[in-house]
């Protein structure tokens, strides 16, 4: 194994209980994690790179399976009791924008794992597990199109066949990550321009493109006045002088 299969194994053993033993440690894609340990009585998964980020699911939580394959990966989504992990989630939010990273504490009743293949030790392992504890299964599925909700989608990359157009698209976008300072939902976005352009449509119909540029403006405006209050309270304090 690598350095970060091994210190993903250590990680992982180290949060073993007393009284718990390990079955089997290998390669898994899950929420918040690469790597997977089977237990006698757990399912332990994360990261080396964050082990404050580890996942923990007692077995006889869960409640329900269902095996899937795409290609010639295989995966099983459970259903169990709720458990808590520490997640990515924005670090701002304002109405419907956010923008940042943080990491916060949520629950969770659903757990999806995929595997390279379904004979990797692990995935045999957890197999067993769920066949020694009986737990209740829906017939095995075939994915025909990548999930997208699993966050561990596999979509080959193509060439690229207008390189220049899609350099000038990443130009455009790190141009607007630099007006707005986050996401601008298109659900405020439509309702806002009809705001502001409806009423001047009544006046001038050539007037509609100043009520679009104004609610633009006034977005742009708004979202750059919160995220300069964000980092000016982010900034050390002075320390009081005697």
């Amino acid at each position: 194994m690598g350095d970060a299969s091994d210190r993903a194994h250590q990680g992982l053993r180290a949060s073993l209980e007393r009284g718990e033993v390990e079955v089997s440690f290998g390669r898994a894609e899950t929420r918040e994690g690469d790597w997977i340990l089977v237990s006698n009585s757990h399912l332990r998964w994360g990261t080396p790179s964050a082990p404050e980020r580890l996942g923990s699911l007692p077995l006889s939580k869960i409640t329900f399976s269902q095996q899937m394959t795409r290609y010639h990966r295989w995966g099983v989504a459970l259903q169990h009791e709720e458990i808590d992990q520490v997640v990515h989630v924005p670090a701002h939010r304002l109405l419907l924008w956010w923008w940042g990273n943080d990491w916060a504490t949520r629950s969770f009743e659903e757990t999806t794992l995929w595997f390279s293949r379904r004979e990797t030790a692990a995935a045999i392992a957890l197999r067993a597990a769920l066949t020694a504890r009986e737990v209740p299964s829906a017939p095995p599925i075939r994915l025909r199109t990548p999930a997208r909700d699993d966050g561990a989608t596999f979509v080959p990359l193509g060439p690229v066949r207008y390189p220049r157009m899609r350099a000038m698209r990443r130009r455009l976008d790190d141009l607007q990550n630099h007006l707005y300072h986050g996401s601008l939902a298109w659900r405020v976005r439509l309702p806002g321009w009809l705001l502001f352009s409806v009423p001047l449509a009544f006046i001038n119909p050539w007037l509609v493109p100043l009520g679009l540029l104004a609610f633009e403006a006034l977005a742009i405006a708004l979202l750059q006045w919160v995220w300069y209050r964000d980092v000016v309270r982010e900034r050390p304090k002075p320390s009081p002088t005697r």
